[in-house]
């Protein structure tokens, strides 16, 4: 198994420990009164006579002081981590030690994953607890909380991270294909696509009149419409598998739908849509495509991208 670089809390890029009082660049905390996510910090005081330690991470908090935040309120502490060029069913996810003072709920992408310390029990911070995650990984970004309570005094969370798993060979690429019931992602493998073949992906929030019910039942298509009235758009191929699956390089276009995800922040459900361009087309420049800057992309003029939705229930939007 290979080692995928993943941040524990409170260390910097090459995972040695910070310095109290530091920044910690990885881990993001959102919660009451905090408008924007905003970047934890290394607790000044490690509380070395009441909470464990670890040679490898830190304790952290919303400021450096540790008493930052309401009492009783839920705060998530999240990071971001990586799996775009691994295989997410040979991924081990291990919390190698973790601790919270006081209370605190494990959540991987938007799922529970039945961890957490309550409680307020003593031990919840001097002795470390440790668990592994082997399901509900994905190809591409992957988001871990911590949803963290105080419950008064001073408070502090400290987790140590491993992860490994085997990266995805070359000719096999993985692509978001269709939603499982509970995050709205499901990754299979499918070949490579051809050389020549440039992308862009966007996301379409689906209306609140929708009531997804199970992610599992719900359709999604697309059509290319003109946004000239009366006039007919310009052929371009559908397809769930991406532009690999048409021989012909003169479709210079493909659309694509990637999945169904549920979005956190915005508490929402949105659809994630790939539009492929062959041969440079879709890219006016190579900085455009270096941004995968859809203002800069040349898709076909006066041509938009309808999204249908089918909750399940019964109703098409």
């Amino acid at each position: 198994m290979t080692q995928i670089p993943i941040s524990s809390t409170g260390v910097d890029a090459a995972g040695a420990p910070l310095a109290p009082g530091s920044v910690d660049p990885h881990w993001k905390v959102s919660g009451p009164h905090i408008v924007h996510p905003q970047n934890a910090y290394v607790l000044t005081d490690q509380k070395s006579e009441t909470y464990f330690q670890t040679e490898h991470s830190r304790w952290i908090w919303l400021d450096a002081s540790g008493t930052a935040g309401e009492v009783g309120e839920s705060y998530t502490f999240r990071l971001t981590f990586d799996l775009t060029e691994y295989d997410p069913e040979t991924v081990i996810l291990k919390v190698v030690i973790w601790g919270v003072d006081n209370n605190a709920t494990v959540v991987l992408n938007c799922s529970d994953t039945d961890q957490s310390l309550d409680g307020d029990a003593a031990t919840n911070y001097t002795v470390g607890s440790t668990f592994r995650i082997t399901e509900g990984l994905m190809q591409g970004l992957n988001y871990l909380d911590f949803r963290v309570k105080n419950s008064g005094g001073p408070a502090g969370l400290n987790v140590e991270l491993s992860l490994t798993g085997e990266p995805i060979p070359d000719e096999l690429r993985g692509v978001s294909h269709s939603s499982s019931s509970t995050t709205g992602y499901t990754y299979r493998k499918v070949p490579k696509f051809a050389p020549g073949w440039d992308h862009i992906d966007f996301s379409v929030p689906v209306p609140d009149e929708v009531d997804i019910l199970d992610p599992k039942q719900t359709s999604i298509t697309l059509q290319i419409v003109s946004l000239i009235p009366d006039e007919s758009p310009p052929t371009l191929p559908v397809s769930n598998d991406g532009p690999f699956s048409s021989s012909d390089p003169a479709n210079l276009f493909m659309t694509q739908v990637l999945g169904l995800y549920w979005d956190s922040v915005n508490g929402s459900w949105r659809v994630m849509v790939r539009v492929w361009g062959y041969g440079g087309t879709l890219f006016a420049s190579p900085t455009a495509k270096e941004r995968l800057a859809s203002t800069s992309a040349t898709f076909p003029p006066n041509t938009g991208v309808v999204v249908g939705v089918g909750s399940g229930s019964g109703v098409d939007h």
